[in-house]
């Protein structure tokens, strides 16, 4: 496989996503690790802080060994862990392939990330703004207004939604994340655009909001937009899908396709816990994955009717 339980990573404190911390990958199943942040490797962690979560081992924030301090991120780290973290930076960047990593073995497939920055690299700057699926949020069905708050090497970009809290909020990912839209994207898509609170919130006019400040759009060219007709997926199609609340596997249904994005309902909730996923999401998957690979999956939320018309009770199914 790609990876193995044992591998270390970084990732992101999830309620402080602008820093990252050392983790391990304690469990596989499928494309899904389950993460928990090594503890021998940290100092000063707060008591209470969820140190597991499953994610995709393709995920957008999950990062190798090294990342934060060779682009110059925060990192929540001992000084042991940030000598040997430096020296595999220093490593990936001088291009040695051949990396003593010691007690921190680590796949090589995650070092690919370093790779992105053969990719051509546009020219983004501080305060610009784009539109951005978050997926830190509880709202999983909206686009937010975002500004780019850091430009880091190699194409990374520190952004976050707009509002108060930018800086705490943000997250650094490539430029050429599926999490980042053109500035109109979800009004052309009939999505919903969030903005600052306390100024027409739910809503945003990005005419208006602009008047009044000195931001700069980024360009169009920026963005790897696909096609709809690109899309494979067809309106009530059924799969299996990552309720990323919950952390948990769903049954679910295609409700709609909006460019390069699903709407994806889950089986017993209503449309308010539909989810938005770009249609390569690895979050998604077809009928079946989660019993092939032994990931538990969680049965409808409410009553559903049979075959033979009997209702059946959640836990029946």
């Amino acid at each position: 496989g790609q990876v193995k339980v044992g591998d270390r990573v970084e990732t992101i404190v999830e309620d402080a996503p602008s820093v990252l911390v050392p983790s391990l990958i304690k469990r596989i199943r499928g494309r899904r690790v389950l993460l928990e942040y090594s503890k021998e490797d940290i100092e000063n962690i707060t008591h209470g802080r969820e140190s597991n979560m499953w994610k995709d081992m393709n995920d957008d924030l999950i990062y190798p060994v090294g990342f934060a301090l060779q682009i110059g991120a925060k990192i929540m780290a001992n000084q042991t862990y940030r000598t040997h973290a430096l020296a595999i930076a220093d490593a990936v960047r001088d291009g040695r392939v051949k990396i003593l990593f010691h007690a921190y073995m680590l796949s090589m497939h995650i070092c690919s990330i370093w790779n992105v920055s053969s990719l051509q690299i546009a020219d983004w700057k501080v305060d610009m703004v784009c539109e951005m699926f978050d997926s830190l949020d509880q709202c999983q069905n909206v686009l937010k207004a975002a500004r780019i708050v850091k430009v880091f090497p190699g194409g990374f970009l520190q952004l976050c939604p707009e509002g108060a809290d930018i800086i705490t909020d943000s997250i650094i990912v490539h430029q050429r994340s599926p999490l980042l839209f053109p500035v109109g994207y979800a009004k052309d898509h009939s999505i919903p655009l969030h903005g600052p609170k306390g100024e027409n919130d739910e809503s945003l006019d990005w005419e208006s909001f602009l008047r009044r400040r000195h931001y700069k759009v980024a360009p169009l060219h920026f963005f790897q937009e696909a096609r709809e007709s690109y899309v494979p997926y067809k309106v009530n199609m059924r799969l299996e899908a990552i309720d990323r609340n919950e952390k948990v596997l769903r049954p679910a249904t295609v409700k709609a396709i909006k460019g390069r994005l699903l709407v994806i309902g889950f089986d017993g909730w209503d449309e308010t816990k539909d989810h938005l996923y770009d249609y390569r999401s690895d979050q998604l998957f077809p009928c079946g994955w989660g019993e092939m690979v032994g990931h538990a999956m969680q049965a409808p939320a409410h009553s559903i009717i049979s075959d033979s018309g009997e209702e059946l009770l959640a836990e029946e199914v």
